[in-house]
């Protein structure tokens, strides 16, 4: 954890209207996907430009320096070694701390023939399937078991043979692994029923740049030719865009108005056009620029989280928290994942009125007035965001602890509300 945050909250004094510009870091999505494809390289240096300033970075590069390959970090700027999978073990340590941890084992499996990992950790909010990437390695001839929450995988032959896969659903992680995995194996790969995400895309950019063959169809369908050399290229991440659903979330929350610089604003479709639902006047700067303008009353809702491009389940607990001060009664559903309302319980301590219907997976939210402050704790990355843009609306003063989760998705967020007119700061558990 950085020291910045070890032992400390973030106190908020509700009320103040956001006003200003800023801009998003990269996208932590798209980072930590490219970073394990980056490891695929035979030959030369990846740079990667635009690296988020999260502590889930810090943990990719840990992983990096435990499987062999040489990585450097300076700022925003992230140099990975090709030709360095020499280990096929990661530790439970590392493993525990972030879900995307799993995505090196195909890369490692592929590569050296064989990996031993534990069963990743991350946000806790329900049943996150990994049987579909153990699933998708099978196909690949991986022969994989798992015994006390170690996952044992054993390539049959290398290199590995094509294949064709369909995704039991269109699983982000599991697309990402297939995709990883055939780059390796020789022949053709199709994959069917994939996740068609930004990142994702981005990430086919990506390889393609390296040297792999990758096709995207429009029936969520890749055609993979792989056995291809890969080579090391220096790479700009795309914007986070789940970091612009959050500055847009706290400019409604607060009937702020402003402009965010640095986005692709069609990524963000899905949330720019629930809050024009809502009330928010939106327009666009050129090609890379959001205008919002919060000032109208805010209207009630109903939406349902889904792959993309539907609204994202990583924007769920934010929309809930909008949903808190709303005129009306919104109703949320996330059959993505079926626990995913941790932030519930924290928002109710701040006067919210939310019933949940967990056979439906949904939320029912009657808006009040006003939010009051209170004492919360974030439980997961999407929930500490949601949970800071409730404090940012609110009467009186609000401290979130669990900052760790905040930071393990964005870095540089708390300031940016500062320099929007935020009252927004650290202080140490004992002043709050």
């Amino acid at each position: 954890m950085s020291a910045q945050i070890k032992g400390k909250k973030l106190k908020i004094e509700g009320g103040n209207r956001l006003v200003g510009e800023t801009k998003v870091d990269g996208a932590k999505n798209a980072a930590l996907i490219l970073v394990p494809a980056a490891c695929l390289a035979t030959e030369g240096v990846s740079y990667l430009e635009n690296i988020p300033s999260i502590s889930d970075i810090d943990v990719l590069i840990e992983i990096m320096r435990e499987i062999g390959v040489t990585s450097y970090r300076e700022g925003a700027s992230l140099s990975i070694e090709g030709n360095g999978l020499r280990n096929g073990h990661i530790s439970e340590t590392l493993m525990s701390k972030m879900r995307q941890s799993i995505l090196f084992l195909g890369p490692l499996v592929s590569t050296l023939g064989e990996a031993t990992i534990y069963l990743p950790g991350g946000d806790n909010f329900g049943v996150r399937p990994i049987d579909i990437h153990l699933s998708a390695l099978e196909s690949f001839g991986v022969e994989v078991n798992v015994n006390d929450g170690i996952v044992y995988a054993r390539a049959k032959q290398l290199p590995l043979k094509g294949t064709k896969i369909t995704l039991r659903l269109p699983s982000f992680g599991a697309t990402v692994q297939s995709l990883l995995t055939a780059c390796r194996a020789t022949g053709e790969t199709i994959i069917e029923n994939v996740a068609m995400d930004p990142e994702i895309m981005d990430l086919i950019q990506f390889l393609n740049s390296m040297g792999a063959k990758i096709k995207v169809t429009d029936d969520r369908k890749l055609i993979i030719q792989g056995g291809n050399r890969l080579q090391g290229i220096q790479y700009q991440i795309i914007p986070d865009r789940l970091e612009a659903g959050a500055l847009l979330t706290a400019f409604a929350m607060t009937k702020g108005s402003g402009i965010i610089h640095g986005v692709i604003p069609g990524h963000n479709h899905a949330i720019i056009s629930l809050l024009r639902d809502v009330g928010l006047a939106i327009s666009f700067i050129r090609n890379n620029s959001i205008l919002v303008d919060a000032s109208e009353k805010l209207s009630s809702f109903r939406v349902t989280a889904g792959p993309y491009p539907g609204l994202s389940t990583d924007l769920q607990p934010l929309v809930v928290s909008l949903a808190t001060i709303c005129n009306g009664e919104s109703i949320i559903e996330d059959p993505v994942f079926n626990s995913r309302f941790s932030i519930r319980s924290e928002l109710i301590k701040m006067g919210a009125q939310i019933d949940i219907d967990s056979s439906k997976n949904l939320m029912r939210i009657n808006g009040v007035n006003r939010l009051k402050g209170s004492f919360v704790e974030a439980k997961d990355i999407r929930a500490a965001v949601g949970l800071v843009c409730a404090g940012l609306s609110s009467l009186g003063t609000t401290y979130v602890s669990g900052l760790e989760h905040l930071h393990r998705g964005h870095g540089n967020l708390v300031d940016k509300l500062f320099e929007l007119g935020a009252k927004i700061k650290y202080v140490s558990s004992e002043q709050a």
